[in-house]
């Protein structure tokens, strides 16, 4: 199946059970598809809303526990949308110094209810509580380039890639920094957990 969108997608993200999926576009837009209502004639997914923000969108994530969809944008915001109707509840102006890059979400058991995890261009990596007046909870600047991914392991440590060739693991139970994988002659781009062993 081929989908035809009118505006070029920068990222995307879908649920667990792959009914719903969130794309983020260079324009700004963010849009919600139900993925099990496709229009033949159209060739897209059934959209149940959109967002347009100022700047083009870097990162999507969703929330299905708290019924959030989050983005990240060129200009360094970080927006909270309500996953049903798409209002956005929440937005942090310059969430970084650099340009984020990725967004992950946490599990229950991190430090201080950390819902999120973002990080930058800089190899700056933060968490944040987004229910909180004071969001941000805790920053990490381990890695010295940008941040290519995020994904939490099975013992709720999350792990990083950096385009300075190194793999970095932040304990989030404890909130401090735990192992630091040296260079790596390959600059890793992406990480993926095998949860089934």
């Amino acid at each position: 199946m081929l989908i035809k969108l009118d505006v070029f997608p920068s990222c995307l993200k879908t649920n667990s059970d792959g009914t719903r999926l969130v794309v983020g576009f260079v324009d700004g837009t963010i849009r919600f598809y139900d993925t099990t209502k496709f229009d033949e004639k159209t060739e897209q997914f059934e959209e149940i809303w959109r967002f347009k923000t100022k700047s083009s969108i870097r990162g999507v994530e969703m929330d299905e526990g708290r019924s959030r969809v989050y983005a990240v944008t060129l200009n360094r915001a970080l927006c909270v949308f309500d996953m049903e109707t798409g209002r956005r509840t929440r937005c942090i102006l310059k969430c970084h110094s650099s340009k984020p890059m990725t967004l992950c979400t946490l599990p229950p058991t991190a430090l201080k209810s950390q819902q999120l995890a973002t990080a930058d261009e800089s190899g700056e990596v933060k968490t944040w509580n987004l229910d909180a007046d004071v969001a941000m909870v805790r920053e990490w600047k381990e890695q010295s380039e940008e941040i290519n991914e995020l994904t939490v392991d099975c013992k709720s440590n999350l792990l990083a890639t950096s385009s300075d060739g190194t793999l970095g693991a932040y304990d989030l139970r404890k909130a401090k920094f735990k192992v630091f994988f040296g260079k790596i002659k390959i600059r890793p781009i992406a990480i993926k957990i095998d949860m089934t062993s």
